[in-house]
């Protein structure tokens, strides 16, 4: 089983060997996490900066990576099939995974534009995981790693789907809910384009959050508390009405349901382009 620790002289010989300077034993840029068989939430995502000056064209394949790897994944399988794959890229993406074997997989155009590797069986161990890109330049995109497969519909050109389970989770609050505001730290944008609902900006295609809310004599309030640019606000109310804001608070979206009906509201936060960037979502009774 592969290891973190290596002796110098036969990670400097590997290297040589195989002409490229992916290093396994570099410390993730983007984190680690540890999952077993049956893991939840799955799929089990995180954002990426993609890309890098690493030249893949020394492993026969194509595309530019960083050097240590962008996210490693400590994996405890139970003979099941593990997805490794990319989602909601602001560009078109590769795949690079070091399996515990040792073994090198890539992948390009696995589902339309995302790259995605499929894990038959799947190995425990440590699965060491680059997202690259076609040039140097670097790009915004999203991890999954599932054991149910591929989220095709995170292929462009679905449009928004309440439908799909949300990427940061659900939240059950009843009015007079304590913990006031109820804030959630997300990555807003995606590559649906939003123009066909008659609003524009860019939306993941599935909901960002669900909130399931049990509504009494308040006002309920949605809102962009923080971000790192400009945002926009998706929302599917209980009865199936969508709501956008753009500007409410300054620069930042809210939407305020003066009578809200009891159910499901899937939002979603977006931008003004096709890239992504961090955000804060905030739900409150009392106001902005």
């Amino acid at each position: 089983m592969k290891t973190k620790v290596l002796l110098v002289a036969a990670l400097v010989a590997l290297v040589a060997s195989l002409g490229v300077a992916q290093d396994f034993t570099l410390s993730p840029t983007f984190g680690s996490v540890e999952l077993e068989a049956g893991f939840f939430p799955d799929p089990h995502t995180v954002s990426i900066t993609a890309g890098g000056s690493i030249d893949l064209s020394a492993l026969g394949f194509y595309g530019f990576v960083a050097d240590a790897p962008d996210y490693d994944l400590y994996y405890e399988g139970d003979g099941l099939t593990l997805y490794i794959y990319v989602e909601f890229a602001e560009d078109d993406t590769v795949l690079l995974v070091n399996a515990p074997d040792g073994q090198w997989h890539f992948s390009d155009d696995e589902m339309g534009l995302n790259p995605g590797i499929e894990f038959p069986d799947a190995q425990s161990g440590l699965y060491d995981i680059w997202v690259g890109t076609f040039s140097e330049d670097l790009v915004q995109s999203s991890l999954a790693i599932s054991e149910i497969g591929f989220d095709v519909a995170a292929m462009v050109g679905s449009g928004p789907d309440w439908t799909l389970d949300p990427t940061y989770g659900t939240l059950e609050l009843s009015s007079g809910f304590a913990d006031d505001p109820r804030t959630i730290s997300l990555t807003a944008g995606g590559r649906e384009d939003i123009s066909s609902l008659g609003f524009y900006g860019f939306v993941a295609t599935a909901p960002d959050l669900d909130l399931y809310y049990e509504a009494g004599s308040f006002s309920l309030y949605i809102y962009v508390s923080e971000q790192s640019q400009d945002t926009v606000l998706l929302i599917n109310d209980p009865n199936g009405e969508w709501y956008y804001s753009d500007d409410e608070i300054g620069s930042q979206p809210g939407i305020e349901f003066s009578n809200p009906p009891t159910g499901l509201y899937s939002i979603w936060v977006g931008t003004f382009g096709d890239g992504m960037t961090s955000a804060e979502l905030s739900i409150s009774e009392f106001g902005w």
